[in-house]
């Protein structure tokens, strides 16, 4: 079949190839922010905070990079959610403590939406979106 200015993205030649990307990004969403979260844990708390946060706003501008808008931002809630586990007081739990750390979650959360709708819009006839 030959692309049209109708048909926006061309059909991929294999069988399902859309199917599995979809998957792949979902699966992405959830893994690579975890992945991040437990490299950075095995440099040792609380002194690689500033490194979990770097590595977790990576993963979710990988993420956004190959799945699009709506897995980084659920890549971007992840990372959140591995920050307050990993890295405030008291760690291991979804509770925080102090004032200054809810704040850091927060602003990880928001930055990794941030750059998810960055990459997305640059990312124009790539990706659905």
């Amino acid at each position: 079949m030959i692309p049209t200015t109708a048909d926006p993205v061309p059909p991929s030649p294999l069988p399902g190839a859309a199917d599995w990307r979809a998957v792949l990004s979902w699966t992405a969403a959830l893994a690579l922010p975890a992945a991040a979260g437990l490299a950075a844990f095995l440099v040792g708390r609380p002194a690689s905070a500033p490194l979990a946060a770097i590595l977790l706003v990576l993963a979710v501008a990988v993420v956004a990079w190959v799945g699009g808008r709506w897995p980084g931002h659920l890549s971007a809630v992840v990372a959140g959610v591995a920050y307050d586990l990993g890295w405030t007081e008291p760690y291991d739990r979804f509770v925080i403590a102090a004032p200054e750390d809810v704040l850091a979650t927060f602003l990880l959360v928001g930055v990794g939406i941030g750059v998810t709708w960055l990459i997305s819009t640059v990312r124009l006839p790539d990706i659905p979106r």
